[in-house]
């Protein structure tokens, strides 16, 4: 049984979304509402100390994507993956790399940068490569769900499980941004059963307030 070391509305949600939809047994490591302390006990077994870190016997592994894919891979048949040869085969691979790759990183950065009070000479240069980058991975999200359910296509993958998370970080540094394929998107896979059992399992008290790109108001089912 895998056992998850998690901190709450962070990238460990993404494994236990994962577990449930696949309906396998797990446990779940982690001090509710108290990310200090589920940070200590990160630290106390892995020299990272990051959120999702995951032991499988004697296995550890620290980043959410290559996580899903060992977990499907290695429990789950297969299943929310897509194979080679199959229709939206390189879409999956783009997406379940891109999340954390290059979009969280890029809007992350531009949220850094925009919240200084100043930037000298040197800075100013490097801030213009990244100001503006929330919204232009809102408009790439946008564009590539036209026309199609998923990230991968027709349907749900542990790609769109990894994108939930930049999409909505890029979409609260854009508020009132048009994106209706990206909110229809959001609504069809925060709709489904296993993410419900994920927000009472890994947010039994809701959203820690101190966490930021999570919305507030979304709190566990009691």
């Amino acid at each position: 049984m895998l056992t998850i070391y998690h901190i709450e509305a962070r990238r460990s949600d993404r494994v236990v979304w994962l577990m449930e939809e696949l309906g396998l047994d797990y446990e779940l490591i982690f001090t509710p509402r108290d990310i200090h302390a589920s940070t200590q006990a990160i630290k106390a077994v892995h020299p990272i100390g990051t959120a999702p870190t995951v032991r499988d016997g004697d296995q550890w592994l620290i980043e959410s994507g290559a996580i899903l894919e060992y977990v499907i891979n290695q429990y789950g048949e297969g299943r929310f993956s897509v194979k080679p040869g199959q229709p939206g085969y390189a879409q999956y691979l783009q997406w379940i790399h891109f999340a954390e790759g290059s979009a969280m990183g890029r809007i992350l950065t531009e949220g850094i940068l925009a919240s200084l009070p100043t930037l000298d000479a040197r800075n100013q240069a490097l801030a213009a490569r990244y100001l503006g980058n929330a919204r232009r991975m809102l408009a790439f999200f946008e564009q590539s769900l036209a026309g199609q359910e998923y990230f991968a296509g027709e349907a749900f993958t542990a790609a769109d499980i990894m994108m939930l998370l930049p999409a909505r970080v890029a979409q609260g540094a854009c508020p009132g941004e048009a994106t209706p394929n990206l909110a229809a998107w959001s609504e069809r896979v925060t709709a489904r059963p296993a993410y419900a059992r994920m927000l009472a399992r890994a947010l039994p008290n809701g959203v820690p307030p101190t966490y930021q790109g999570w919305p507030k108001e979304e709190a566990a089912p009691s």
